[in-house]
This record gives structure tokens, sequence and C-alpha cells, in this order.
């Protein structure tokens, strides 16, 4: 008497394929949704760095009709979202314990430091040296 094969699948190597295929479309879903977690880091970022060119621009534009800038913070808003933007002057040392002549320098440092409001990550850094009309 001869047995006869089937054709086809068993149940059991459904059920293994099934698992091999769900663990990939699980593998891929977390690559997809990590691709969209770099891609607004990186938007936030490119925002930053707008924020920071803006304070700069205006500071050079409008150098030659002051002697300095004072210290500040304020928010910002670039396409709805909200950042925190400060300017420092970093004193020279003349500066720091009151050495300096009654002419001030034409040059100075500052810092310009911008954060996104709702984020964890550090804030962008800038410093620079401005140079300013007599």
């Amino acid at each position: 008497m001869r047995i006869a094969r089937r054709s086809g699948l068993s149940v059991l190597e459904v059920l293994v394929a099934m698992a091999i295929l769900s663990g990939l479309l699980v593998a891929i879903a977390g690559y997809l949704s990590s691709g969209d977690r770099f891609r607004a880091m990186r938007s936030r970022h490119s925002y930053t760095v707008i924020a920071a060119q803006n304070q700069i621009e205006y500071m050079r534009t409008n150098a030659a009709y002051t002697k300095y800038f004072e210290d500040t913070l304020y928010e910002t808003a670039i396409n709805n979202r909200i950042y925190e933007v400060s300017r420092t002057r970093i004193l020279s040392e003349e500066d720091a314990y009151g050495l300096v002549d009654e002419e001030p320098e034409t040059l100075h440092e500052y810092e310009i430091s911008v954060r996104h409001i709702d984020s964890n990550a550090k804030p962008l850094k800038v410093r620079f040296i401005q140079g300013f009309g007599k």
C-alpha cells in the first residue's frame, strides 16, 4: 500500500511563517518611527540655528548705532514652535574688574544661546566678536 503525499503547508509551518513575518513588521515599524523622531529633531535644530542667525543679524545691522548691546532674554516663534533666545555680553578682564577707560572698546564678545522650549536638548550656543561704531 502506498502512502499518499499531501501537497500544501501544515499548520505548524504557517504559524512559524506568521511569527517571522510579524517580527519583521515590528522591526520595520520601529525603524520608521525612529526616522520620524530623527527628522523632528533635525527640524528643531534647523529652526534653532535660524533663531541664532536672526539675533546675530540684528546685532550686525544695529552695531553702527550703539556702543554695545545689553544682555537680553526673549522668546520667539518660528514655524509654530517657541524658542528661548538669550544674548550675553562676555566681559573682558578689564571690564570685569572695572579697569576700563571712559571710552569703551569697539570690539565685544557675545554669546547667543537658543533652545527649544518643549525640548530637553542642550541649547545651541554661539560665541562671536562684534565690532561697534564710535
